[in-house]
Order: C-alpha cells, then sequence, then structure tokens
C-alpha cells in the first residue's frame, strides 16, 4: 500500500493521522512517514492494518470479532517473534 493510499483512506474516513495513530496502536509520526513513504507498516503491522480495516468496513467496534480474531492472531504473531528473537 503506497503513502498516497493510505492518505485517501484515512481521509475518506474522516479521520486525522493522530486519530487513526491511535486506532491502530502506533505514533502519529509513524502515520506521517507512512503517508510520505519514508516508511512501511512490517508484515505484521500490515496485517493488523488489515484486520483494523475489516473492523472499521464492518463497522465493528473494539469488541467485536474481528478485533477478537485480530488480537488472537497478533499474539500469537509476537510469541513467534519473541520465539525467534531467543
Amino acid at each position: 500500500m503506497k503513502g498516497k493510499d493510505i492518505k485517501a483512506y484515512r481521509t475518506s474516513l474522516r479521520m486525522t493521522q493522530e486519530q487513526l495513530a491511535k486506532r491502530f496502536g502506533v505514533a502519529a509520526n509513524t502515520v506521517a512517514r507512512w503517508e510520505r513513504d519514508e516508511s512501511i507498516p512490517d508484515g505484521a503491522g500490515m496485517l493488523e492494518l488489515a484486520f483494523r480495516g475489516l473492523e472499521i468496513e464492518r463497522g465493528l467496534d473494539s469488541t467485536g470479532e474481528i478485533a477478537a480474531l485480530q488480537k488472537k492472531v497478533m499474539r500469537n504473531l509476537r510469541k513467534a517473534d519473541e520465539a525467534a528473537i531467543r
């Protein structure tokens, strides 16, 4: 996903960089860097963005089924990352 696409999606949702950053659990300057194509979300970050996008599209809140699935997947990814580091 290119920076212009991230920005277009964010603005279509009428969200500020700060709001999107909070929603994705990243710093606001991270969103700004994505939009300027200075950095891209890592693999786990992309997966999280996809789940958050689905959550937004389906109108689910933080207790919705997508959020629950996302938390489970992210927990497993973090465990795998920690195991790989050891």
